[in-house]
């Protein structure tokens, strides 16, 4: 099933050539609001329309609607265009440029709700969270004077989350510690890189890739920064699942891996108007595998499309979505927005996505098993495991947290990883993130019904990583 895409090619106004009218908000006139849309869309819509069809569009829903409500009524209108063109109302603005930004503005910190409150999860590098002391596994017991117990995920979330330069006051329950802990942070706009790198072996590297934000081409080039410092020239390169996002971003990790040249075109409304997007790279130094699949979309298949078609890499997988539009938002006082579908977008071989889609070099379908529960060794419910345990107890939970994905295998021998997999499993259903597989533990790892659970065999990466083995 295709998800709903991220953002699709989102170009930056300051990198267009042509200025973004401010709209005013006047609510006394909306047709005037109203007209102003239409006439902008008029001359900058792709595909064509004129203002009175517009007009016409947004009469049509009030009169059939008895509908005068603004945020409405722009939905209506612009939704009748394409896609990707769309109406925001100030919410719906605020939570699409933070996904594109990968920004947050609170403490860098992801939380589950549990029994005694927010358990923390994760803390994002660099982030006010990780400067102030804030653990995994530490519980938000209160914010300010309010209590989290009892809250949802969002409700304590909305608590420790506020504006950039203002400060939160955290109560935290540690393990080990005898007394609460008193944190007082100020928030700042985090953000969460989009690309991480692991080894696949010594020679070959593989970087997530999980969208284009605003600052992934930053991201990206300190991780090929860490894979040269490591020695690795062989890269897979996994695109699966990007929907897609900033064009400047794009065109910037494009030059990454790219030779000097083209890597590609956007045309827009006015057929004189062919804008063409370069790369400086004199030496491109990577051997490239690229996965793909079906929701490999919009500036996801610039970069695969362009590293095909220049030949530094083959790609692997299934067809892109083939989302090749490109948007542009322009902002209203009442801080709604409009996403308008302004362009066309080709690879550097003028690949039309949009009409082909981005096909593989070798096409890969991945494959799916059930777990067979059958061979898990069995749970001794009067043996608990803390962490330095061994034996089958411990086998058995490592078997059922391998199976879970909260565990890479099943050693015997309940280490750090081990007890970090049960903490975080216990905070998926509310429990608090103690490090021991307790009673409770026990018997809710043990009542989950394992035949149901597939894993995918990852034939894609496969075939990747063997390819680039084969290269000298």
């Amino acid at each position: 099933m295709r998800k709903r895409l991220f953002s699709g090619l989102l170009a930056l106004l300051l990198c267009l050539s042509f200025a973004v009218p401010a709209f005013a908000e006047d609510e006394v006139d909306k047709f005037s609001i109203i007209n102003q849309i239409a006439i902008y869309a008029e001359q900058n819509y792709k595909f064509g329309v004129t203002s009175e069809q517009l007009k016409n569009r947004a009469l049509e829903y009030m009169l059939e609607n008895n509908d005068t409500d603004l945020d409405n009524v722009l939905t209506a209108m612009l939704g009748s265009l394409d896609d990707y063109t769309r109406y925001f109302t100030k919410e719906q603005y605020e939570n699409f440029t933070g996904a594109l930004t990968a920004s947050l503005r609170g403490i860098g910190v992801r939380v589950r709700a549990v029994k005694s409150g927010a358990a923390v999860i994760g803390v994002l590098s660099g982030s006010p969270a990780e400067k102030a002391g804030i653990k995994a596994f530490d519980i938000i017991t209160a914010v300010g004077d309010k209590s989290l117990a009892g809250l949802t995920m969002d409700e304590a979330a909305s608590l420790i989350q506020g504006n950039e330069a203002t400060s939160v006051s955290l109560r935290v329950k540690r393990a080990g510690e005898e007394n609460e802990l008193n944190f007082d942070i100020v928030r700042a706009n985090v953000e969460e890189s989009t690309v991480s790198w692991s080894k696949l072996d010594d020679e070959t590297a593989y970087i997530s890739f999980t969208s284009l934000t605003l600052n992934s081409d930053v991201f990206m080039r300190k991780v090929l920064g860490e894979i040269d410092e490591a020695g690795i020239k062989k890269i897979v390169l996994d695109l699966r699942d990007n929907g897609g996002g900033y064009l400047e971003a794009t065109v910037n990790i494009c030059s990454m891996f790219v030779p000097e040249g083209v890597v590609g075109y956007i045309d827009y409304k006015d057929p004189d108007k062919l804008e063409t997007f370069y790369s400086d790279n004199k030496n491109p130094k990577y051997q490239l595998a690229v996965l793909i699949n079906g929701n490999t979309a919009s500036g996801a298949e610039l970069l695969s499309g362009t590293i095909q078609d220049t030949g530094v890499g083959k790609l692997f997988g299934e067809q892109s979505f083939g989302k090749g539009t490109v948007q542009t938002t322009a902002q209203l006082k009442n801080g709604g927005a409009i996403k308008l579908t302004i362009g066309k977008y080709y690879t550097a071989k003028k690949q039309d996505v949009a009409k082909n889609h981005i096909n593989p070099d070798v096409a890969v379908e991945n494959s799916y098993y059930k777990i067979n529960d059958s061979s898990f060794h069995e749970i001794d419910f009067d043996n608990e495991v803390k962490e330095g345990s061994v034996g089958d107890n411990v086998l058995a939970i490592e078997e059922r947290l391998a199976a879970l994905g909260y565990l890479d295998e099943a050693d015997n021998v309940a280490d750090a990883d081990t007890m970090e997999a049960v903490a975080l499993l216990k905070t998926s259903y509310g429990s608090d993130p103690i490090k021991k597989a307790d009673i409770d533990f026990l018997a809710y790892i043990n009542s989950i019904d394992y035949s149901k659970i597939y894993k995918t065999n990852d034939r894609q990466l496969k075939a990747a990583w063997d390819y680039l083995k084969g290269l000298k």
